[in-house]
């Protein structure tokens, strides 16, 4: 009886895999928490794939291969992000287009919606309820196109847009927060891949740390190490992958800060 060659076992498979993944990062230059990254995604992939195909797939391996190829390209397409250039986010500078007049009107229009009652309820105070980049206004055409081309210009080519979403917040240290409940993430279809974007509209004059009064950063998950704050920086886009988890920087004045939040899916 002839000797048939038994098929690697998913879990070898994977592990074979696992350290290309590593061994390229590495000799790429990538730092080694974006390494560990792709590594826990893509093993996040090999677990999703089993348990699809065996729960949902039994006895069809031409289906699991199937739905392994579109984990990975979707996996492929995340890691390509934090690859490129290896940044978890980029600062890109509208001040020449959008000017000091044209940010302080844009903060004034969210601050009438918001007495207008055009905010989410069931969200922190306050969050827009509307796509701001709908309002027939130039100085909102202008920051939705500046968006797109920072979102092109992070991930270095154009990429055909599936939808774009806009909201605004408008905060204070008149409405405090738990912060442990704020962290969230913008990449919920699994079907598309989501650039996230935060503008910063305007800061009171009263605070002193720009350093902190950004966003706060967890590209490793929450509480899994690696937070960080970028910094404040009016009138710029700061750019980062949608699946990462994120929340405000630190409130430090009574009076309100406005930012604009912004995802394209791809």
């Amino acid at each position: 009886m002839p000797k048939t060659r038994p098929t690697p076992a998913p879990t070898i498979i994977s592990g074979h895999i696992l350290f290309v993944i590593f061994f390229i990062t590495i000799t790429l230059g990538a730092d080694i928490i974006y390494t560990i990254w792709a590594i826990r995604f893509f093993a996040m992939t090999i677990m999703t794939t089993i348990f699809t195909f065996h729960i949902f797939l039994p006895g069809r391996p031409h289906a699991l291969l199937k739905v392994f190829i579109k984990n990975l390209t979707h996996s492929l397409l995340d890691v390509m992000l934090y690859l490129k250039g290896f940044s978890m986010h980029e600062f890109y500078d509208w001040t020449a287009l959008i000017s000091d007049s044209a940010r302080n009107n844009m903060a004034v229009d969210v601050k009438k919606a918001i007495k207008d009652g055009k905010y989410w309820t069931n969200s922190p105070k306050y969050q827009t309820n509307y796509n701001v980049f709908g309002t027939q206004d130039p100085n909102w055409q202008n920051l939705k196109m500046s968006f797109i081309w920072s979102c092109f210009a992070y991930l270095q080519r154009e990429v055909q847009i599936k939808a774009i979403q806009s909201w605004s917040f408008q905060t204070s240290l008149k409405y405090p927060e738990d912060r442990e409940t704020l962290w969230h993430h913008h990449n919920h279809n699994p079907e598309t891949t989501t650039v996230s974007g935060v503008f910063y509209l305007k800061l009171p004059d009263d605070v002193k740390d720009l350093t902190t009064s950004g966003t706060e950063m967890a590209p490793m998950g929450i509480g899994k190490g690696g937070e960080y704050f970028t910094e404040w920086k009016t009138g710029h886009w700061m750019i980062f992958p949608g699946k990462t988890w994120h929340r405000p920087g630190l409130l430090q004045s009574m009076s309100d800060r406005y930012i604009v939040a912004a995802d394209m899916e791809f």
